[in-house]
């Protein structure tokens, strides 16, 4: 190997157990590296095959050095570099286990030789003995983290084996929350500001504080920044005595800041571990517990319940009444901070120190449901209080933007009295009683008792019965004539559902509409009625070719109207069938689209100018019978049985009625009077000039076949002036 000039470089390559070997620079680029074609070969396993590149340009006075995206990167003076750095005499840098340093022959010209520069740096074997410890300090690191989980006993230990390697007095490692408290350790805060926010270590010589010291002597102190993402997390720092040997830059810096890569780790396993913990148990948005902690706390009370026999305590389950109806209009980012002020809400007023109860838990369960646990409590009247209290505060309104919106919440309370062994028992009872609040109206509080859950598995088994009676085809519509009550000609018919169960019997929808709705099958079946009662008046129009034609009404669900899709679903059909509109009208009750006025009315709307005829049903019993009018315009008003049946007996109802055909006659709608079953019903409502009839005194809800019977017999006695045979 030739003496090189002054206006050169060398590379000094230091390896464990090792000859030093010193690499002369030739203009240009040197590349460092596992791989052995590389102009500088290391032979080390934790560096890549091709590590880092060296830039020599003479006409520079200085080195440029670039990391080749290497795998476990490549340190200058005991900073890991993202960028090409520049590289001046002596400048320390470290791949895997080799030390490498920077040496200008210009600078260095008033040396002996090369030899004599390479033992000066070495003295001792001093540096070849810390690359060794550099392995061997790895290892038990290395078998620390995997071995303690917990984090802050790992840093400790971490912290115990960088001493004893380094020799110090002591030695920790801060986590960044704890970094201001350095400064009771004697350390300024300009110095712990540079470490921080150069990244860089320091070596430094203080006076000892007398807080900390006794003799307050001269200390050595060593700083390296731990650097996770750009930032420091933590400061790993050690001091000795300064009348002892010091702390070398070469051996004692360069392993303490190997070892920071190691914590660096460390801290973001950790960090990802406690991300992975929250999002496992905490709701994201609201950062409430969700369903799964909120389970543990329970499961937690049901076991104190059991070593404790006068311990009382509560669920009280949440729910926010017509929240689907806030997504729709505000959109979901506006239903979102409804979640989040409710949630606040919830946890501001029932915290620790509350005066009804002295622990509890908030969670949400998901959606737009939220849970408590009252804890320890004297009395079921204080958890029914509180309830009643919250529902009060989440009545305020909450400002979203420039909108004000208002919500009620509907609220489920049990108790541990009940006798409960499982979490999920108490949850779904306090969620049984929620839904019957909503039953009830609303923005009401329900206690839950026995009663409540055997009706839930009545509905639950009737439920898994109508599915079954969808596939095996049990369901059937039987069709009750509608007649002019002038003259007493069929010029329509009802059709009205019944479930043929082989269990239950003949049972009418009264019977099994709450298990419909609640089981989601309620829209399909309207579909199915709509389909089966097109093909029946497809075969009317066959056997009675009328005109107008014989009609068939339908009820349909409050679900189906406020489907925008209805007007699509009834022309299929219709064509389908080859029927005209005329022979396929709709049936709706007053109740069925209050919830959703807006699309309720669209849909109505579309149906009319198609020229599909609505009907409004059981007229009278809502609580909003003129409104309701003005916001859905129908074709004929269906007169409730209740009016019909008091003609016998009341001479109110026959006001009422008189009412309502004057109230029909001015908004040009046709009346039909439902339930008639006596000849004086019949007098009473002709002499009211009511239009249309239907009842037992004409005929029962019947069979298609048995109908057709009674239109061919109807139709031989009458036969009305306008209508005739086609």
């Amino acid at each position: 190997m030739s003496e090189p000039g002054n206006n050169s470089w060398s590379l000094l390559v230091r390896a464990p157990r090792a000859e030093v070997r010193e690499y002369t620079l030739a203009p240009g680029a040197t590349t460092i590296g596992r791989q052995t074609e590389v102009e500088v070969h290391i032979s080390d396993s934790s560096a890549s095959r091709e590590h880092a590149r060296i830039d020599f340009d003479p006409n520079q006075t200085c080195l440029t050095i670039t990391d080749l995206n290497s795998t476990n990167g490549t340190f200058v003076n005991g900073r890991k570099i993202s960028s090409p750095e520049n590289l001046f005499h002596d400048d320390k840098i470290r791949i895997g286990k080799h030390l490498i340093t920077a040496v200008s022959h210009q600078v260095r010209s008033g040396n002996a030789n090369a030899q004599d520069a390479r033992r000066s740096m070495v003295t001792g074997d001093l540096l070849l003995q810390s690359v060794d410890n550099y392995a061997i300090l790895l290892h038990d690191i290395s078998y620390q983290l995997v071995n303690i989980p917990d984090m802050p006993e790992a840093l400790a230990k971490i912290s115990t084996i960088i001493r004893q390697m380094i020799g110090a007095a002591e030695c920790q490692i801060i986590l960044k929350n704890n970094i201001p408290d350095m400064v009771e350790k004697g350390i300024p805060a300009s110095i712990l500001d540079d470490v921080t926010q150069d990244v860089s270590a320091a070596i430094f010589t203080l006076q000892a504080p007398a807080v900390v010291s006794d003799d307050s002597g001269m200390r050595e102190m060593l700083i390296v920044p731990v650097e996770v993402e750009g930032q420091v997390a933590a400061l790993i720092w050690a001091w000795k005595p300064y009348n002892e040997p010091g702390f070398s830059e070469e051996s004692d810096l360069q392993l303490v800041v190997a070892v920071s890569h190691q914590v660096a780790l460390t801290i973001q396993r950790n960090e990802f571990e406690q991300q992975l913990l929250r999002n496992a148990y905490y709701d994201q948005l609201t950062s409430l517990p969700n369903r799964t902690l909120f389970t543990d706390r329970l499961t937690q009370a049901l076991t104190w319940e059991k070593r404790h026999d006068k311990y009382l305590f509560a669920v009280v389950l949440i729910d926010i009444d017509n929240f689907k109806v806030i997504n729709d209009s505000l959109g979901h980012a506006a239903g979102d901070r409804v979640l989040q002020e409710i949630a606040d809400r919830l946890n501001l007023n029932t915290r620790d120190h509350d005066s009804i109860t002295r622990t509890n838990s908030v969670a949400r369960l998901g959606g737009d449901e939220f849970i408590i646990l009252l804890d320890d409590i004297a009395t079921e009247r204080d958890a029914y209080l509180a309830a009643n209290r919250l529902k009060s505060i989440l009545l305020q309104p909450i400002r979203i933007g420039e909108n004000e919106i208002y919500t009620s919440v509907s609220i489920g309370i049990t108790f541990n009295t009940q006798g409960y062994s499982q979490p999920d028992e108490m949850i779904r009872d306090a969620e049984i009683a929620m839904y019957r609040a909503k039953e009830l109206g609303r923005a009401q509080v329900v206690l839950y008792d026995s009663v409540m859950h055997n009706l839930l598995v009545e509905r639950l088994s009737m439920e898994t019965e109508l599915r079954r009676g969808m596939e095996q085809d049990e369901f059937r519509l039987y069709y009750q004539p509608i007649v002019q009550l002038a003259d007493q000609c069929v010029v329509g018919l009802e059709a009205l559902l019944r479930w043929h169960s082989p269990a239950r019997g003949v049972l009418e929808p009264v019977d099994f509409f709450g298990a419909l709705t609640t089981s989601g099958l309620i829209h399909t079946l309207d579909e199915w009625v709509l389909n089966y009662a097109a093909r029946d008046a497809a075969k009317l129009q066959k056997l009675f070719p009328l005109n107008p034609p014989l009609y068939i009404s339908v009820n349909i669900s409050a679900s189906l109207i406020r489907n925008t899709e209805l007007l699509k679903t009834i022309e299929r059909i219709l064509a389908e069938n080859k029927i005209s509109t005329g022979a396929l009208r709709l049936e709706i009750t007053e109740k069925a689209n209050i919830e959703d006025r807006r699309v309720s009315q669209t849909v109505f709307k579309a149906l009319q100018q198609r020229g599909i005829r609505i009907s409004l049903d059981d007229f009278g019993t809502g609580y909003s019978t003129l409104s309701y009018l003005l916001n859905f315009p129908a074709d004929s008003l269906k007169v409730d049985p209740s009016f019909v049946q008091l003609l016998d007996s009341s001479t109110e109802s026959f006001k009422i009625i008189e009412t309502l055909r004057v109230l029909a006659s001015m908004l040009e709608m046709s009346l039909v009077a439902e339930g008639i079953e006596t000849e004086k019903q019949l007098q009473d409502l002709v002499a009211l000039k009511c239009d249309y009839g239907q009842g037992f005194l004409f005929s029962k809800a019947v069979e298609f076949d048995q109908v057709v019977q009674y239109i061919t017999k109807n139709l031989e006695l009458s036969h009305p002036p306008g209508r005739r045979l086609t």
